[in-house]
């Protein structure tokens, strides 16, 4: 993947491959203020430019933070996920 031939640094996801759709997860706890958060964004900002705004985040009811971006790597729709547990 030529993303990490040019990122080597770039933290490690769990990958997931369907005809439809590559999709990268990262379930992380933050015991490092904003350190999870980092991990998604390197990774976003890794990929090329989404084709439109990417969701707001979501706060779930036991105080988990879900992320996604949508973004497309040669015609391949590349969907990012994370949840960021707050403990």
């Amino acid at each position: 993947m030529f993303i990490l031939s040019r990122h080597p640094d770039l933290p490690v996801l769990t990958w997931t491959v369907t005809a439809d759709v590559l999709r990268g997860h990262a379930d992380v706890c933050d015991l490092d203020p904003g350190r999870d958060r980092r991990v998604f964004s390197v990774w976003a900002e890794a990929l090329p430019a989404g084709e439109g705004r990417d969701p707001a985040p979501v706060v779930d009811e036991s105080g988990v933070t879900r992320l996604r971006v949508n973004r497309r790597v040669s015609g391949v729709p590349v969907v990012l996920t994370a949840a960021v547990h707050p403990f």
